[in-house]
């Protein structure tokens, strides 16, 4: 059985969470795991990062978003992580990602976490998350490919510096939800913001899907909410990819179908469920339809020395990638004589990662 440490245990539901914690680059970093009715760690389990909004915390969402019924019934893990401050760092601010908190760094030791101590397939690891957190999932689409297989926002598009950064090396699935009246994050853009329309065309274009959309309107099933919302299908793209917005006509910054009704913050939908709807779209995808490995390349492929204090072989000449721990490539070659030059890098951890057309294989590397 997996290691298990538990530090606080509440009961939420008929599904039950816990609450941990870790240091990551000397912050202390708590999140809540919910696992689904039934566990058992002899199975592997689909995992969905959930992250708050702004102000908000990992227990918020938790209640808000009301994943976790989803999770018991269609079996998956929910993990609901905390930001430092109550906010993600998206680049909200005067320059890049500005509060100098390496969110992306710590989602990515999170995932080793939850794999170390929970039966995670490691093929279905999913992002979400509200407003600052659907901020958050974008960028981890844009900065851990190789890890978060499909991500959804609500409310949250994509900062300035996220897009000026953001080239995933594979086609990402992507759904997004907003309301057209939305007070807090504008429909149509703001300082340091796309608009949905841009946060859609620059997705559609990365995953070579069709400008124009397949319609279809939401039955207008609650006539009390003040809203009606419309799917837009995105289809087809490259790789079976998919780009969906869900654009809640009159809806504000809400999650829909979600617990929590504030009139300050608009209308929330009642027509559909945003969890709900979140998970049926995830579920059709996973890692490996966009990340495959040659035989040929798997069999010739080695690495070491590792750790290493510069030159690693790799067992082949072939294009190569370089990125830290928080997703930023940091160097881009090809081998000589089968071996990759880490002379120049810092100390610390890394992921190389070899690339021969759509054939992907990365692997953590220690610089000496």
């Amino acid at each position: 059985m997996k290691k298990l440490f538990f530090l606080i245990f509440t009961i939420l539901g008929i599904g039950y969470a816990q609450t941990y914690s870790f240091m990551h680059d000397g912050n202390p970093r708590s999140y809540i795991v919910h696992l689904p009715t039934g566990y058992n760690p002899s199975n592997s389990y689909p995992l969905v990062l959930n992250f708050h909004g702004y102000t908000s915390n990992a227990s918020q969402q938790q209640a808000y978003s009301l994943m976790d019924g989803v999770a018991d019934t269609a079996g998956f893990i929910v993990v609901y992580p905390n930001g430092i401050g109550n906010a993600w760092n998206v680049g909200f601010g005067a320059s890049p990602y500005n509060s100098g908190v390496d969110d992306v760094g710590f989602v990515n030791a999170l995932l080793d976490i939850m794999i170390a101590n929970f039966s995670i397939d490691q093929e279905a690891v999913y992002s979400t998350g509200m407003s600052n957190g659907g901020y958050m999932s974008n960028r981890l689409a844009c900065e851990l490919p190789f890890r978060i297989v499909a991500i959804a926002s609500v409310t949250g598009p994509m900062t300035d510096s996220t897009y000026a950064y953001c080239n995933p090396f594979r086609k990402v699935p992507v759904m997004h939800i907003h309301g057209t009246d939305d007070p807090i994050v504008n429909y149509n853009g703001m300082a340091q913001s796309l608009s949905v329309n841009e946060l859609i065309d620059f997705w559609n274009l990365h995953d070579v899907c069709p400008g124009s959309s397949n319609d279809i309107p939401y039955p207008n099933i609650n006539l009390s909410d003040s809203c009606t919302a419309i799917r837009h299908e995105y289809l087809p793209c490259a790789d079976d990819a998919e780009v969906v917005l869900i654009e809640v006509v009159g809806g504000g910054h809400t999650w829909p179908g979600g617990v929590i009704d504030l009139p300050s913050y608009g209308h929330t939908n009642r027509d559909f469920f945003a969890s709900g709807e979140i998970w049926n779209f995830f579920n059709k995808f996973r890692l490996n339809q966009f990340i495959g490995i040659d035989e040929n390349v798997s069999d010739k492929y080695k690495l070491y020395p590792n750790p290493t204090d510069g030159l690693v072989y790799l067992g082949m000449d072939i294009n190569y990638k370089i990125s830290s721990v928080s997703g930023k490539i940091v160097k881009e070659s090809v081998t000589n004589s089968g071996y990759a030059d880490l002379t120049e890098l810092s100390t610390g951890m890394y992921y190389i990662t070899l690339y021969s057309g759509n054939t992907i294989i990365s692997r953590k590397i220690l610089k000496n």
